[in-house]
């Protein structure tokens, strides 16, 4: 029963955010569409920034290219959602979860590929690099409307990251020996 109250929250909150900004939605808007109460609402969520969290971060998996091309496939879905959060003054909520989900993926791609047995600041010195490089290129794909397909991004970023990762991770490697 909570999954199904707190989806179908989601889900109002997620038509409501095609309608119009993020700025522009209150709680009350969100209840009385999905015709919960408002403690229904805080029972589940702390606020509307907490149930934004919630919608973006249930579309995610483990592997790496397949939680991102989800993550990426669920925001080309809600392009007007998007478009509506990152035009409103709280766009850095969007900013701030694509952070995550990059930052997420990029440690996951380097702990496949190297292994976990990686020196720690070496796994999270190219986690970052790499977090960084996937934050601006979707940051990018969002601010340009989102014209490719996130299956197309993926595979360019699969390339590259298996294009550059040994070259970065034998640089990195050699850069911690030295400290």
């Amino acid at each position: 029963m909570n999954t199904l109250t707190k989806n179908a929250i989601a889900n109002s909150f997620m038509h409501l955010l095609s309608e119009r900004p993020l700025n522009k939605i209150k709680v009350e808007d969100i209840t009385s569409r999905c015709g919960v109460s408002r403690n229904t609402f805080y029972y589940h969520f702390n606020d509307i920034y907490d149930l934004l969290s919630y919608v973006f971060v249930s579309q995610l998996d483990t592997d790496w290219q397949k939680g991102l091309e989800q993550c990426l496939t669920y925001l080309y879905k809600n392009r007007r959602a998007v478009k509506n959060i990152n035009q409103s003054l709280n766009k850095d909520v969007l900013v701030r979860f694509v952070n995550e989900v990059a930052f997420k993926h990029a440690l996951t791609a380097v702990l496949n590929q190297a292994g976990e047995d990686m020196d720690p600041e070496v796994q999270g010195f190219l986690a970052n690099f790499y977090k960084n490089a996937l934050l601006g290129a979707i940051t990018d794909w969002l601010s340009s409307g989102m014209n490719e397909s996130p299956k197309v991004l993926i595979r360019i970023y699969n390339e590259l990251f298996t294009g550059t990762f040994d070259a970065a991770l034998e640089v990195a490697e050699k850069m911690t020996r030295r400290h």
